[in-house]
């Protein structure tokens, strides 16, 4: 079965490409929770390459 060796190499060769390119880019990601409009709390995510730095805060404190 060829065609069936052909798609695994397709999806693992596809799969190392995204791979390669999410370790190339820099994120930030942000979360707030609000329950009846009040403020509960906020999450703020940084990943640059092998790093990652994550801010928690509710109304009581701030924990980096």
């Amino acid at each position: 079965m060829p065609t069936l060796t052909l798609r695994r190499l397709f999806w693992t060769i596809a799969l190392l490409a995204c791979t390669f390119a999410v370790q190339a880019q820099d994120f930030h990601i942000k979360k707030s929770i609000t329950v009846g409009g009040n403020f509960v709390s906020s999450t703020e995510t940084s990943i640059k390459g092998a790093r990652e730095r994550t801010v928690s805060q509710s109304p009581n404190r701030q924990h980096r």
